[in-house]
């Protein structure tokens, strides 16, 4: 109603509005009847290699075409990755669900070894790791070691997405358990 009244528009940065249309159990429309325009991510959980879609008004569209065109945007036969995005809008939405899983089952495996959590009760796929500053740099070394790619700090995002599997998260959740015990003894 803000926005209306003040005659603004209201964008929304969908890069991960699938996973809260299906965390929330809606519709996509649901989530974005108020917006005026809205950035949807077809890479990030849905798997496909590049691309974003723009939604908004047919004029609106429109003129996002003339913009990108004036500022040099664009690519030239796009249409495999179009394809692939394709792919990913009709096929990997509804196994968003997986990645929100994993990503408790992940949470529920950590909080068991004492590992602090932040916001608990992971509803999608994203977790949060709270952890002292020198003890995540130590687990980013020691798991890069090991072969798991750990961007570790004092606040450590993990997310859960198509290529991560359980049993990649079983492998992780291992040797998180080595490093602690290490780290204990």
């Amino acid at each position: 109603a803000l926005t209306r009244e003040q005659k603004l528009a209201l964008h929304i940065d969908g890069a991960r509005v699938f996973n809260a249309a299906v965390a929330l159990n809606v519709p996509l429309s649901e989530i974005t009847q108020y917006c005026d325009t809205l950035t949807i991510c077809l890479s990030k959980g849905l798997g496909a290699p590049v691309g974003s879609l723009l939604c908004g008004s047919a004029e609106y569209i429109k003129r996002a075409r003339r913009w990108r065109k004036m500022t040099g945007g664009g690519m030239r036969q796009a249409g495999i990755l179009a394809a692939a995005g394709l792919y990913a809008l009709e096929h990997n939405v509804a196994r968003l669900k997986d990645d929100h899983d994993n990503a408790l089952w992940l949470e529920q495996q950590l909080r068991a070894l004492g590992v602090e959590i932040v916001a608990p009760g992971a509803q999608t796929n994203v977790l949060y790791i709270k952890q002292p500053a020198e003890l995540a740099t130590k687990l980013g070394s020691w798991m890069r070691e090991h072969g798991v790619l750990i961007s570790a700090g004092p606040i450590t995002r993990m997310i859960t997405h198509i290529n991560i599997s359980r049993t990649d998260l079983e492998k992780v959740v291992a040797l998180w358990r080595e490093f602690l015990s290490e780290q204990r003894s």
